[in-house]
Order: C-alpha cells, then sequence, then structure tokens
C-alpha cells in the first residue's frame, strides 16, 4: 500500500498508478506527464504536491487487487489504524443489524468521517444504539479508484464527525471501454464460507475530443450462510480438545422435551422422541445445528458519474450511486422451561415494565405421565426462526464547477435516503399468542395465577412435539422489528484560488459553505410498541434539523521551504450556540529529501437525531443494587450456614440453599430494564488533535515516514452506569430515576422481621430510566510508522512497503475518582503493535506478492478495576498461569500471484492465512460465548480466492 511518493513526482505517479496495470507501473513512471493541480483529502485547495502538512495515506486500486478483499469492510479491517467496529456478520442481536462500520484509533464509528468522492453519504437508517454511521456495505469495491485515509482530526475542512480521522472513497470517472470481472472464495479448510462477486464497469465520452464522459459500475457480493454443525468438525485439533464434547454439545431443551419434578429428579424424555435423540433416558437437541457462524448476504450496487463541458470554463457535472442489500440471519429455536426465570421488558410507548412467567406442565396434560404438575422443557422445533436486515441507500449529486477569472470554483445539490427494514419471525413470543394457543386463562404476569387445566393444550392451539399449522405459529411467533428512514438534503459551494503573491511564493486560498436539512424516522413495529413481544426490546426516533456551516482555509509560503496552512470552520447546530473549529497546519522541506510537518487542530461531533431529538431507547442491563445486595448476602450466608447445620437428609437443605442462591441472583445480579431518553441540552463533543511527523527519502524510490499523533476528547455523549445510578443516594439528575417495588410482599426478604435484620429500607429494583449526558473523556496517542522501496532485481521489480501504528496510551476519564484511569494500551482489545508488511515481485507478467499482518499480545484483563481477568482471577478462576492470562501475539502469512499474459485478461489468485496458522487462544472470549464455539478465523483457515478480469477496449 502506497504510504507516501516522491514529493517532486507524487500527482504523476498518483494519476498513473491509479489506471494503468501493476505490471506496467514501472514503465510508466519513466514517461514524461504533465503536472495537474488535484484535491489531497484534509484541503480544499488544489496543488500540485501531494505530501501535505496531514499524514495521508494512498492505498492505490493495485494494492485494492492484492490485498485479496471482497468487501471494502475487509479492506479497512486490515489496516494498522482501523480498530473494532460494528459489522453485519455478528450484529444479529443488535439496534443495527445488517450493516458494517469504521473506527480509527479506537474512537468509534461517530468519529471516524467516511466520504465518497469528499461528499458524505446519508448514514445507516438505523442506529447502533445512539450511533449514526456509514454503512460500508453499502460501498462498491471494485469501483473504487483509491482510498484516501486522513489520520487525524479534520473538523476544520469537513465540520462535525471528523474527530479521530477521515476515510475518503474516491471512485473511477473519465473511465472509457468495457470490462468484466468475476471473483470467487472460499475455505481450503471446511470448504465452506463461500463469497462471489460479479462487477463490470463501463464508460462512453473523452472530455478532452468529446466534452463529456458518463461511467457506470454495476456490482453484486453474494455472501453464503454457514452453520456451526457444519464446520465444528472442521476446526482445528487444540480446538476440539476445549470444545464440549459428546452430550455436553446437546439441550435437554428438545422436542418434544423432557420432563422433571420440581426438586428436579426424575428427569426423563417426554413420549414421542425420536430414537435417534434418546439417550441416558432423555431427549436431546443439538444446538450446533442452530448456532450461525456466518450470515448470508447479497449486495448490488450501481455507480453512474457524468460530466460535461457547457462552455470551456464550466462544466456540469453529476453522480448516482444506489445500493441494495440484504442480510438474512437464521436464529435460534426458543425453548420455554418451566422453572425459567421471568422475562422482564419495557413497554416502548407507555414505558411501563412487563413480566412473563413460566408455568408447569398441568398433571391433565396427555403428554404428563408424572401425576403431578412438571417441569417442562421444551424447543420449538418445528419453528424455522429468521431476521432479515432489507436496507437500501441512494445518493444523487448534480452541480457545477468551473474556473472564472482564475478562481476555481464548485456548487452542487446533494439529495441522499437510506431506508432500512429490520425483520425477524419464529424467535420470539407475542404475549396475547403465547396465551391463545399455550396459556389460556392463566395470568402470565402473575407468578401465582392458578395454571390453566389446558395449558399447551387449548383447543385449536399449539401441540407439543408436532407440525403445527402456520396459522398458529405465526400468532404464537408474529413478524415483528423495526424500520428506519434517514434523508438529508445538502446545498455547498467552494471557491479557491491565489490572493496573491510573496517572496516565498503565492498564497493560496479557499472558502466555502454547506447548508444541510436531515430526518430520522425509527418505528418498531406495532406489536412491539406496544410491549406484545416477551422480552423484546427496540428504540424510537423522529427528528429532523436544519443546519449549516461557513469555512476558510489559506496555504502561506512564509519562506520558500516553509509552508503553513490555516483553516477554520464554524457550524451552527440547534441546540447551541456556533462551534468554531481551528487548524494549523506547518510543512518544512529543508532539503529535497526530507519533510518535516505538524499539525493542531480543534474537533467537535454534535449530537445527533438520537442523542438530542425526540426518542427512546429500551434495553437490559445486568447490575447490583448497592441498596439490597450487601443485605441478600449477609442473607444468603446466615441460610447457607443454617443449611450446612441440617443432617444430610433433611429436605430442607436443598431448600435453603435454593433460596440463598435465588437472593443472591435477585439483589446482585438482576437484569434491570432501562428506558433510555434523549437530551436536548447536550453540549458537542470536542477534542483536540496533534501531530508531528517527517518524510525522509534517503534513495530514489524509498521513503521513510515517522508521525507522532495525539487525540484528547471531552464532553463523550453517553450514559451513566446503572449501578452508578442505583447507588446514588443525592437528588437524582435530569430525567433520570429509579423504579423500585414497594416492600411489602418483597421476593427476597419476605417480612419486615428480615428487613430490619438486614437493613432492607428499598424495595426491589424494578428499572432505572435515564438520558444521555455529556459524562466522560478520553485522551490517546501514538506513532505510525511507513516504509515504501522499490528496486530491480534479476528476476524482476520489488516493491516493499510496511505501515505500522504502535498505540502509546489510551485512556478514560473516571468520575468516580476524578481522574484518568490505566492506560489501556496492550490491556484486552487494546494492542500496542499492528503493523503490515507486504512484497510485490513484478516479473514480466506475473506478479507475485506476500502479506504479513501483526499484532501485538494483550492482557485478558481490561483495567485494573476487572478482578476476574487479573493475574491472580485468572489463576483462581480458570487454572491459567501468568503467561497464559494474555491474548498471544499473531503474524499471519498471505499470497498473491496475477497473471496478465493473456491479451485484455488479468487472473488473480489471493491466499489468505497460507500457513493455517490459528489464532491465539483468546480465553476471555471463548466463555463469554459459552466455550462452545472456537474462533471463526480458525473453523475458515487457509482461504483461497480467484479473480478474472476481462478488458475491452
Amino acid at each position: 500500500m502506497n504510504v507516501h511518493r516522491k514529493t517532486r513526482i507524487a500527482a504523476a505517479v498518483a494519476a498513473l498508478a491509479a489506471a494503468l496495470p501493476a505490471v506496467a507501473a514501472e514503465e510508466a513512471a519513466t514517461q514524461p506527464t504533465e503536472l495537474h493541480r488535484v484535491i489531497v483529502t484534509g484541503s480544499n485547495i488544489k496543488r500540485i504536491d501531494v505530501e501535505t502538512s496531514d499524514p495521508v495515506t494512498i492505498i492505490r486500486r493495485s494494492d485494492i487487487e492484492r490485498s485479496g478483499a471482497s468487501t471494502v469492510v475487509d479492506l479497512l479491517k486490515s489496516l494498522p489504524w482501523t480498530t473494532e467496529s460494528l459489522s453485519d456478520k455478528d450484529s444479529v442481536n443488535r439496534f443495527a443489524s445488517g450493516a458494517s462500520s469504521t473506527s480509527l484509533r479506537h474512537m468509534g464509528a461517530q468519529s471516524t468521517l467516511v466520504l465518497l468522492n469528499g461528499r458524505r453519504l446519508a448514514p445507516f437508517a438505523l442506529v447502533d444504539f445512539k450511533d449514526y454511521f456509514t454503512n460500508l456495505d453499502a460501498l462498491p469495491l471494485n469501483a473504487i479508484e483509491r482510498i484516501e485515509i486522513l489520520k487525524n482530526g479534520a473538523s476544520a475542512i469537513y465540520g462535525s464527525d471528523a474527530v479521530a480521522g477521515v476515510i475518503n472513497v474516491i471512485t473511477r470517472e473519465d473511465y472509457q471501454g468495457f470490462e468484466f470481472g468475476a471473483n470467487t472464495q472460499k475455505s481450503l479448510n471446511s470448504r465452506s464460507f463461500g463469497e462471489t462477486g460479479i462487477h463490470a464497469t463501463a464508460g462512453v465520452g473523452n472530455m478532452q475530443a468529446d466534452g463529456f464522459n458518463l461511467t457506470a459500475s454495476l456490482e453484486h457480493y453474494h455472501r453464503e450462510r454457514v452453520m456451526w454443525r457444519d464446520v465444528m468438525d472442521d476446526a482445528p485439533k487444540s480446538w476440539r480438545e476445549r470444545l464440549p464434547s459428546a452430550q455436553d454439545q446437546l439441550s435437554i431443551y428438545s422436542s418434544p422435551g423432557n420432563l422433571s419434578r420440581f426438586d428436579r429428579s426424575d428427569w426423563h424424555a417426554v413420549a414421542g422422541c425420536d430414537a435417534n435423540s434418546l439417550s441416558d433416558g432423555l431427549c436431546w437437541y443439538d444446538r450446533y445445528k442452530d448456532m450461525e457462524v456466518q450470515p448470508a448476504a447479497d449486495r448490488t450496487s450501481l455507480l453512474v458519474s457524468f460530466k460535461a463541458a457547457l462552455t470551456p470554463d464550466v462544466t456540469a457535472f453529476g453522480e448516482f450511486i444506489g445500493t441494495r442489500t440484504k442480510t438474512s440471519y437464521r436464529l435460534d429455536r426458543l425453548t420455554y422451561g418451566s422453572a425459567d426465570s421471568a422475562v422482564v421488558w419495557v413497554n416502548s410507548t407507555t414505558t411501563e415494565l412487563q413480566a412473563f412467567h413460566s408455568f408447569a406442565l398441568p398433571a391433565t396434560h396427555p403428554l404428563n405421565d408424572m401425576g403431578e404438575d412438571a417441569v417442562l422443557a421444551y424447543r420449538f422445533a418445528d419453528v424455522n426462526p429468521q431476521q432479515n436486515t432489507r436496507s437500501q441507500n441512494y445518493r444523487l449529486i448534480t452541480g457545477l464547477r468551473g474556473n472564472t477569472n482564475g478562481y476555481d470554483w464548485e456548487t452542487a445539490l446533494t439529495f441522499a435516503r437510506s431506508t432500512t427494514a429490520q425483520m425477524r419471525h419464529g424467535s420470539e413470543f407475542s404475549r396475547n399468542g403465547f396465551s391463545r394457543m399455550i396459556g389460556g386463562t392463566t395470568d402470565l404476569s402473575d407468578p401465582a395465577s392458578p395454571v390453566d387445566p389446558d395449558f399447551f393444550n387449548q383447543p385449536g392451539g399449539y401441540r407439543i412435539g408436532q407440525q403445527n399449522s402456520p396459522e398458529v405459529l405465526n400468532a404464537l411467533f408474529p413478524r415483528l422489528g423495526s424500520r428506519g428512514k434517514l434523508t438529508q438534503a445538502t446545498v455547498d459551494g467552494k471557491i479557491s484560488g491565489q490572493l496573491g503573491d510573496l517572496p516565498a511564493g503565492p498564497v493560496s486560498f479557499a472558502t466555502g459553505y454547506d447548508l444541510r436539512h436531515e430526518r430520522s424516522v425509527i418505528t418498531p413495529t406495532d406489536n412491539v410498541s406496544s410491549g406484545d413481544i416477551v422480552g423484546y426490546v427496540a428504540g424510537q426516533t423522529d427528528g429532523a434539523r436544519t443546519y449549516g456551516a461557513v469555512f476558510g482555509e489559506i496555504i502561506v509560503p512564509v519562506t520558500q521551504k516553509l509552508e503553513s496552512q490555516l483553516a477554520a470552520r464554524v457550524d451552527k447546530f440547534p441546540g447551541f450556540g456556533a462551534h468554531l473549529s481551528p487548524k494549523v497546519g506547518l510543512r518544512f522541506q529543508p532539503t529535497k529529501d526530507l519533510l518535516l510537518r505538524a499539525t493542531a487542530e480543534s474537533g467537535f461531533r454534535a449530537p445527533n437525531l438520537t442523542e438530542a431529538a425526540p426518542s427512546t431507547q429500551v434495553a437490559f442491563s445486568g447490575t447490583t443494587d448497592p441498596l439490597r445486595c450487601p443485605g441478600a448476602q449477609a442473607y444468603a450466608n446466615d441460610l447457607r450456614a443454617e443449611a450446612d447445620s441440617l443432617p444430610a437428609s433433611d429436605p430442607r437443605r436443598g431448600e435453603l440453599r435454593a433460596t440463598a442462591d435465588q437472593a443472591v441472583t435477585n439483589e446482585c445480579s438482576a437484569a434491570v430494564a432501562e428506558t433510555i431518553k434523549h437530551n436536548p441540552a447536550l453540549k458537542p463533543e470536542v477534542s483536540r488533535g496533534y501531530s508531528l511527523g517527517l518524510l525522509f527519502e534517503p534513495l530514489q524510490d524509498m521513503s521513510v515516514s515517522l508521525d507522532y499523533w495525539s487525540l484528547q476528547r471531552k464532553n463523550e455523549i453517553g450514559l451513566r452506569s446503572t449501578s452508578e445510578v442505583v447507588g446514588e443516594t443525592g437528588a437524582l439528575p435530569p430525567g433520570t430515576s429509579v423504579n423500585r417495588a414497594p416492600l411489602d410482599n418483597d421476593p427476597t426478604f419476605t417480612s419486615a422481621q428480615l428487613q430490619q435484620q438486614y437493613g432492607i429500607t428499598a424495595g426491589s429494583l424494578i428499572g432505572v430510566t435515564r438520558q444521555f449526558e455529556n459524562t466522560t473523556r478520553t485522551r490517546t496517542d501514538g506513532i505510525d510508522i511507513g516504509a515504501k522501496t522499490r528496486f530491480g532485481t534479476p528476476v524482476g521489480s520489488l516493491e516493499l512497503n510496511l505501515l505500522g501504528t504502535w498505540l502509546n496510551r489510551f485512556q478514560r476519564y473516571s468520575t468516580a475518582t476524578g481522574g484518568y484511569g490505566d492506560n489501556l494500551a496492550g490491556h484486552y482489545g487494546y494492542s500496542r503493535w499492528s503493523a503490515n508488511l507486504s512484497a510485490a515481485l513484478t516479473t514480466g507478467a506475473f506478479v507475485n506478492g506476500v502479506k504479513l499482518t501483526y499484532r501485538s499480545s494483550t492482557k485478558l484483563q481490561d483495567d485494573s478495576s476487572d478482578a476476574v481477568w487479573s493475574t491472580q482471577g485468572c489463576a483462581d478462576n480458570f487454572g491459567l498461569a501468568a503467561s497464559q492470562c494474555r491474548v498471544g501475539s499473531y503474524v499471519r502469512t498471505d499470497y498473491f500471484v496475477a497473471y496478465s499474459g493473456i491479451r485484455n485478461v488479468t487472473l488473480g489468485a489471493y491466499v489468505s492465512n497460507l500457513f493455517n496458522r490459528t489464532t491465539p487462544f483468546d480465553r476471555k472470549a471463548f466463555y463469554y460465548a459459552g466455550e462452545q464455539t472456537p474462533a471463526v478465523e480458525d473453523v475458515k483457515g487457509r482461504t483461497l480466492r480467484l479473480a478474472l478480469d476481462y478488458k475491452f477496449f
């Protein structure tokens, strides 16, 4: 990948490399080329030299082809600076499933601005709880000419969200001819994980000769579904030894299920269990059949760009991109257990709490052979639960650009819209449907309600272990979900040119405006809004705003070797005053081989429409009740001590222990229903960023770069923790409330005597209402490195490229301590070193490439407060030595080969994980995955991607 180009020929090489095959790059670089002024990400001023005061990485088309990436997400996540963000592969239970985002420097998707040809796209129509983001799945990979990544803030140039950096995706234009391509990818380890793609690009018209050009690109991508049962046996031996075996892979929640007494004795299968599922008298279900590794996906994108010369100095231009995406998730089949804990959720319309209790199978049920009410463990195996997320995204731009009296100008109108329907069925009960098809007269909200004698045997209702009719299943498991629509209309304009001349050179400037209107509406289905769907939560938003900005930029040559960039932007959003974002950049080139650069800038992120406009989010959070947990623990200790004092044969021993366990569960780790409200009084997040670096070119075709970066962000928009709100003894902040049940009929401390004995003065925690606040701050810094060289060898031209980043510090402010917390660099999820080293050898019509990807090791511990995964916690809880209480470092080797010896044809093959190396064992991830699945990359193993491109001239 292209970190830096030789300063004196930068624009010429960049322009040629983007358009010519890699095998011709060396020859093309020797041809005389007219130097043109271009816009570089991070500035509005055209210039010849692409090396500015900002550290910008350019990923050329040839780099993309050598990367082996099938999607834009795959390409970006392989870079050292990008960090974990939302992925459509594992977002099925997120508020914004079926989409993917990116993040720079661990600062989050909302602090990373993604542009397409220098302008914004409409964000994904559903928010990821509170975050709007650009859906990278809506960008076609094969239409991309290059990607420019600005690795520091740029709010002075681009406004809100450009806090951590900017990713500018630049597509092909001025294309002439036609080309077609196809690719396919599959795991060589499991023969699955298939991905296929086809694409075509066509262009007519030459701007110089014809005065116009029309370019269109069409792309389709498909990814197959993979289930764990189909690939579990392909896991490496080291993983299979850790996975559950035999019946530990199975579940007693099966069909037609299993029965027991309420003391958990006499477990046995319900009559009618298939012989292949019977073992040890129980009916088992293979849970891996329902567990999805990778969801299916289909994406189609059309990109059209047009420009025509109206006069010698004025050009009309237009651009349209439209994308349809569909991600299909296979969900786990729902289970029902008579002894399961109650499900509590929030009616998002009334914000009232709802409850769903499980009940026993009556003694009168024809399948109950126990002569008394029984515990039923059942799985609804006759349902095929799925979730489909369908999204449409388009952007239409039309405008004029030209040159008048030596000044370049441009103005444009942009219309953008994103719509998403996230719908599922077969995965959650309708409370009303359950009453009609199963529960009958039973009051599902009252655990003491008398059980209907026809429970699970209603006339015309659901039948255990049978294939029920679509009418019954649709009543029990209705279609549900959310729909979102986000629209934007923008008018912008700018003018640039020279203000005059100084002894050191011309003074260049740019100034312009940006006026935007946006509206976001997110609406759950009626059955979700009314609270009819058991345990399902969703957010809703209905907000709109109009805002605008003016900006200016000037480049002043202080001396022939020193250049300064001054930029400022004033943004005005409703709800708070105008915000100024300034920037200063310095570029000093003391010799032709050495460039020094530095920047200082102030950035900001305005509250989005979910955070500040009318919205409600509902969720669940596990928390400890500080007003009741200490008493519950003391009560549990006393109960256990009493149990220990009884004879082993006394049945009260089990009852006392069960009561003790339930007391701790209720008060120390309960799932609390939460309602989160918007806050119109929010301030914008603000940041300060600095960079200081150098670019050194000691030899022809060799460059080395080193850049220090620092970023501080405050007024971060978030939520006070549930435990902090619940434990507040003083007045709660506006918009915050804690809902507790009365002490009468308390489920844990059942008498006034117990309440007095254990100091209980507050009822059990039911729910919490919070609103978004400006809560905390973050600071981080590190060093980026880059090195690139190209030289001849006896067998061809060899190109080497190194990209890397070292995370020196990442800290979050703690309101509890009034200072910054631990440095998370080197802790779980925060590798200190991330780097890529690639080599490409061009020999005639062949290009062979190798890429090494490295990530340094991390601790398993989040920070010093994480006692579970501390060195001592690892030893006590998991039997791990100190050397094992971490995720090891990792190096992956990929290989690429391309052949262009057939006229107009390019053939390519890319082998990912060439040596089939397993990833370091992540004990923490394995634990929270229920210790039942290996790392996906290890099952995938070595992967082969084949590509063919044919060009018609």
